[in-house]
């Protein structure tokens, strides 16, 4: 049963990746339209990396303020039964803004090229 949920997962993960390939669609634009594609791509990925980071912050932000609000005792046995979940997950998402941040500017610096 198990090896049987295994290859299931494993296939499903692998149609999603081959039905995201596209044949060579990009390479017929013209140069004005590819920079656009790239200039477009730059923006979204800018936007989820900020929508993320805010997000984060935001996150780890109200952990703060609720340990904070609590009596200090209470806070003890909250910290080390909740062990601060929401900060975690907080940072957690803070960080994964970054990969989209660097994305960004791939693919802003690709438009750059396009046009030369």
């Amino acid at each position: 049963m198990k090896k049987i949920i295994t290859l299931f997962i494993a296939v499903l993960f692998s149609m999603q990746l081959v039905s995201g390939q596209k044949a060579g669609a990009s390479f017929s634009l013209s140069p004005q339209a590819l920079h656009d594609f790239y200039i477009q791509k730059s923006k979204t990925k800018t936007i989820t990396g900020f929508i993320l980071l805010f997000a984060g912050i935001a996150m780890a932000n109200e952990q703060i303020k609720i340990n904070a609000s609590r009596p200090q005792s209470e806070a003890n046995r909250y910290n080390k039964n909740k062990k601060l979940w929401l900060y975690n997950f907080g940072k957690a998402t803070t960080l994964a803004s970054i990969p989209f941040f660097i994305s960004s500017r791939r693919k802003k610096e690709n438009a750059r090229l396009t046009l030369k």
